[in-house]
C-alpha cells in the first residue's frame, strides 16, 4: 500500500489486489493504465524513464541506428516507449540520436525465448 501512496496516485488496483501486492502483473498494470488509472500510468512513466536513462548511455557508447525492445514490458506500448524515447533524446548526444529509432519488437514477450534459441544455434555453429 505504501507504494500507491508514495506515488501520490489513487488506484483501482488496490481494490483488485486486496493487499496482495505481490500478485501485481504487467498485464494488470497495462489494463489499468489503459483505463486511465493514475498509479499505473505513473508506474509506466517511471519505468520508461529508468530504461531511457540506461539506453541513453548505450546510445552514447555504441551509437546504434536502431534499438528494438521486447519482453513483457513492451506490451505497454506508448505508455513506456514515449518516456524512453524522451529521456534518450534528452540525455544522449544529439549526433547519436539524429537517426536513432527505438521500436517495439514484433515478437513482444517472446523476444527472450527467440534470442535464447538464436544464441544456442550460434554457439553450435561455432563449435
Amino acid at each position: 500500500m505504501a507504494l500507491f501512496f508514495f506515488l501520490g496516485a489513487k488506484s483501482r488496483l488496490q481494490e483488485v489486489l486486496k493487499g496482495k501486492y505481490s500478485d501485481l502483473t504487467l498485464e494488470m498494470l497495462n489494463k489499468a493504465a489503459r483505463k486511465k488509472d493514475a498509479f499505473s500510468i505513473l508506474m509506466w512513466q517511471e519505468v520508461g524513464m529508468h530504461m531511457g536513462a540506461v539506453l541513453a548511455d548505450v546510445v552514447n557508447l555504441l551509437n546504434p541506428e536502431i534499438i528494438v525492445l521486447g519482453g513483457g514490458v513492451i506490451n505497454a506500448g506508448s505508455l513506456i516507449l514515449d518516456p524512453i524515447r524522451r529521456i534518450v533524446r534528452d540525455r544522449a548526444f544529439q549526433v547519436s540520436c539524429r537517426n536513432l529509432r527505438i521500436l517495439p519488437s514484433k515478437f513482444k514477450e517472446k523476444s527472450g525465448m527467440i534470442g535464447a534459441a538464436y544464441l544456442i544455434l550460434a554457439i553450435k555453429e561455432i563449435k
